[in-house]
């Protein structure tokens, strides 16, 4: 009975003691918690103030990207506008200059067809004149010719006349001399 009663203390004692060990565990356990739970109330209240940044921000991007491409398109629409009107304007521009490019030569090409039938006309003309005032100047040329050959040759007769008659000259000085020195002889004589 008594080594029951023991047993017994003994239980109550382990209890008691577990008890207090239990005690102390909850205590410590319960304190570790409750750091825990601060601690994760403390992750959680900033992790909902960065779900509110990424919030934010997410909202600003997309309102920014909104932004950036309503202006894209306004500028893509601008731009759109701008080179398809001055695309017309240079095609507009570039087919007056054809058109005027084209008058200019065909003015240019009536001009030169004028020129071919005047030449057509005119050169021929021009040929039958040249040839004939080319005729008259080689006949004029023969006929001064032949009278110049004809003045040449009274040039070379009217020289052999005046050789004769300078030849004649001398004879007749010749002579007067000779006659002269007879006189003069005969008049020594006579002396």
């Amino acid at each position: 009975m008594e080594a029951l009663q023991q047993m017994e203390h003994m239980i109550r004692m382990v209890e008691a003691k577990s008890s207090d060990s239990l005690q102390k565990l909850r205590s410590i356990l319960g304190a570790e918690v409750k750091a825990r739970i601060s601690s994760t109330d403390e992750f959680h209240i900033r992790l909902r103030y960065l779900d509110e940044r990424v919030a934010t921000l997410s909202a600003t991007i997309h309102a920014a990207i909104s932004g950036l491409d309503e202006k894209q398109n306004r500028v893509s629409t601008t731009l759109k506008h701008n080179y398809e009107a001055d695309n017309k304007n240079l095609q507009n521009e570039f087919g007056r200059r054809l058109m005027d490019v084209n008058t200019r030569l065909e003015r240019l090409q009536a001009r030169f067809d004028n020129m071919d039938n005047d030449l057509e006309i005119k050169v021929p003309k021009i040929v039958d004149k040249v040839n004939v005032e080319m005729n008259d100047r080689v006949g004029n040329f023969y006929e001064w010719q032949l009278r110049m050959d004809k003045q040449v040759a009274k040039i070379y007769s009217s020289e052999d006349e005046l050789r004769q008659l300078v030849r004649g000259l001398q004879n007749s000085m010749e002579q007067l001399k000779y006659q002269e020195m007879r006189r003069i002889d005969t008049e020594s004589q006579l002396r």
